[in-house]
């Protein structure tokens, strides 16, 4: 069970009612380094995995509710399973340098936009970011942190000598479901990734945050501008967006609306810059640099029009516009051919069709061709205010985005004199460029139908041309795990589905997080909740468990 308020709590058990909750586990390896004993040198590693659910649109805490419990379950199971097969340390006593691991698990229902998520992006995004901080403040200050610090060590056996170091390291992740998915990007710039210990325990010290999965569920990462289940004339979305708010007027990119941020976290931005916040945080380095630093970053999108509220296209951010193919290229990931991974996905037959599994999820994976550095350097020659023609070898090679694009023509300026599709293009392929991981999800066999299905579509079979797609290079084999290599616009026109097809309810969008947003969406959605188990969750846990602390000065 979970409680709903901002206050978390620390270093309970499991099983009380409290709203955040931690689990652990601690691993050792020891080195042997000759044959008489001299000194034990201990270096222990505390690794707190932090996972922000955020929930979506006229939301509450609740809604994520079930994946809160299924991130749980499976790190607990994966941590058990880590314990039983790890060696045994080594039984010879020399000088022996100690490495103790221990991670814990800390799962937060974000809470500050139950009240109003109809305010805009940016609102509830500082909202976010306040409630995050103060959540991560408050564990540095807690006893998983500080009151470990201040704990006695342990006394060496007579004739050794003991040196210890202990290093705290904070993983943040991030599972944002439709809206919080926009909420928990926004959030990036104003996130504090160094968190100060409190004074008396040791001054001028801090904890280190670093960015480890982000991760979106049915995220409208590209709006919703004609991109709604029925096509809607241009004309009706500024009604529609108005009954929606400023979130409304945000999403279907009615322009910038209220800025509160332009002081904080140096975004010097202007609204000359950017035609609406989508776009901005679609092209803007400031928005980009701190997505671009996670480890991992992962978005789930419904396939096939089964999902009303938010469009195959706009999840999982696929356009027509593909003039630079190296921008919007997607591997797929058989994950079939890993027999370390228990996700159960399609898999593509000989003649390239799909085969379903239980769970029918496709994975695709982009390249990143954009790194942190890149796009920090980008920056600077924002500040410069240089434009780069093509061919350039100066220091500043690739040109702002947004300003400056880097996809079409070298040195062009969007402005609204862009194409709708043009400007959507650029922002999907800047994603990409990060470097993604995508599922494609088929909820059809869950959701209400008007009749039975006969015959699942067939996904990837053919491209655009009615070829058979051809396998990547061996290059890129040996770099990915796939034998298939698809354009955006390839999976935008299998994916997407045409609408209604006059079967199939659109009611897919609260499947991904089987959600328990309330006791009618808990029964609703609960046949949800074996795809949140054996994929989402499994997904989430097993990337956190690669987790490396960075290395210490």
């Amino acid at each position: 069970t979970h409680t709903h308020n901002n206050q978390p709590s620390f270093g309970r058990s499991k099983h009380d009612n409290i709203f955040a909750t931690f689990l652990s586990l601690s691993t050792t390896k020891e080195r042997t380094e000759n044959n008489k004993m001299v000194s034990l040198v201990a270096t222990k590693n505390h690794i707190h995995h932090v996972m922000i659910l955020v929930h979506g649109i006229m939301g509450n805490p609740k809604e994520l509710g079930y994946v809160h419990q299924a991130l749980e379950r499976e790190f607990e199971a994966s941590v058990a399973a880590s314990v039983a097969t790890a060696s045994p340390p080594g039984e010879s006593s020399s000088t022996t340098t100690t490495t103790t691991t221990t991670m814990s698990l800390l799962v937060h229902s974000a809470s500050c936009n139950e009240q109003d998520s109809l305010d805009g992006v940016e609102a509830g995004g500082l909202r976010l970011a306040t409630e995050i901080n103060e959540l991560l403040q408050d564990l540095v200050a807690g006893d998983e942190i500080a009151g470990s610090l201040l704990q006695p060590q342990k006394q060496p056996d007579e004739g050794q000598q003991r040196q210890q170091e202990v290093h705290h390291t904070i993983a943040l992740s991030f599972l944002g479901f439709s809206l919080g998915g926009l909420y928990s990007r926004y959030a990036l710039p104003f996130i504090e990734w160094n968190i100060p210990l409190p004074e008396s325990i040791s001054p001028d010290t801090s904890i280190q945050v670093v960015p480890n999965i982000f991760a979106t569920a049915a995220t409208p990462h590209l709006g919703i501008k004609r991109m709604t289940y029925w096509k809607l004339p241009q004309c009706l979305e500024p009604v529609v967006a108005w009954y929606l708010g400023q979130t409304g007027r945000d999403l279907f990119r009615q322009g910038h609306g209220r800025r509160q941020s332009t002081k904080k976290a140096n975004l010097e931005t202007t609204e000359e810059d950017y035609e609406d916040l989508i776009q901005q945080m679609s092209l803007d380095p400031k928005f980009l640099l701190p997505l671009s630093k996670f480890s991992k970053r992962i978005a789930i999108a419904n396939a096939f029009s089964t999902d009303f509220a938010v469009h195959t296209a706009t999840a999982a951010f696929l356009a027509d516009h593909d003039e630079e193919e190296e921008l919007s290229t997607h591997f797929y990931v058989d994950d079939a051919r890993d027999e370390a991974k228990n996700g159960l996905h399609f898999t593509i037959n000989e003649d390239g069709g799909m085969k379903k599994s239980e769970y029918p999820t496709a994975k695709f994976t982009t390249p990143t061709t954009w790194s942190p550095d890149e796009i920090e350097a980008s920056q600077v020659c924002d500040d410069r205010e240089e434009k780069y023609e093509e061919g350039d070898n100066g220091s500043c090679q690739k040109p702002l985005l947004g300003k400056h694009s880097s996809v079409g023509s070298s040195s062009s300026k969007i402005s609204t004199s862009s194409s709708h599709d043009s400007v959507v293009g650029i922002m999907a392929k800047t994603l990409d460029s990060l470097g993604w991981t995508k599922l494609f999800v088929d909820v059809r066999p869950h959701i209400p139908a008007l009749w039975k299905r006969t015959k699942s579509d067939s996904i990837l079979k053919h491209d655009q041309n009615g070829e058979t797609n051809k396998d990547v290079s061996d290059t890129d084999a040996d770099t990915h795990e796939t034998g298939s290599v698809f354009s955006s616009a390839t999976l935008k026109q299998r994916f997407s589905g045409n609408g209604f097809d006059w079967n199939t309810l659109p009611f897919g969008h609260s499947f991904l997080v089987a959600s328990t947003k309330n006791s009618w969406y808990t029964w609703f959605y609960r046949q949800g909740r074996s795809f949140v188990d054996h994929v989402l969750a499994k997904e989430l846990v097993q990337e956190m468990l690669r987790f490396q602390p960075p290395p210490t000065v």
